[in-house]
């Protein structure tokens, strides 16, 4: 998976592409916590070229949306399309973190009034 970030204050984009699964979940946890250490907690990730997830890509998704959360953080995700899409809506996770039809549209409208 290749992950690639750029910052639009007050919101930290994630660009992701390839595969998010077993072997890459520990990359983007990294990733992540890099910028969490950096005081960076507006999160969006992109997953437009995101071609594939699995079960433990999806928990480090909740996991992620659980720790931004705590920390009065905020994380939304968009460009989510195909099997991936797919994957939110199976397992419901769509209900709690916020899915954005594309990047602008997720960065309509400041942290804290996300749907």
């Amino acid at each position: 998976m290749k992950i690639t970030h750029e910052e639009r204050p007050p919101f930290t984009i994630l660009h992701l592409e390839g595969n998010l699964g077993v072997q890459s979940a520990p990359i983007l946890k990294s990733t992540v916590n890099g910028h969490l250490q950096a005081g960076r907690v507006h999160l969006v990730l992109d997953l437009a070229g995101l071609d594939f997830l699995d079960s433990i890509g999806l928990t480090t998704l909740v996991g992620i949306w659980t720790t931004l959360h705590r920390l009065q953080g905020s994380l939304r995700v968009c460009g989510v399309r195909g099997p991936v899409l797919r994957v939110f809506q199976l397992t419901r996770v769509e209900k709690a973190i916020p899915l954005f039809s594309d990047l602008s549209a997720a960065l309509a409208t400041p942290p804290g009034n996300a749907p």
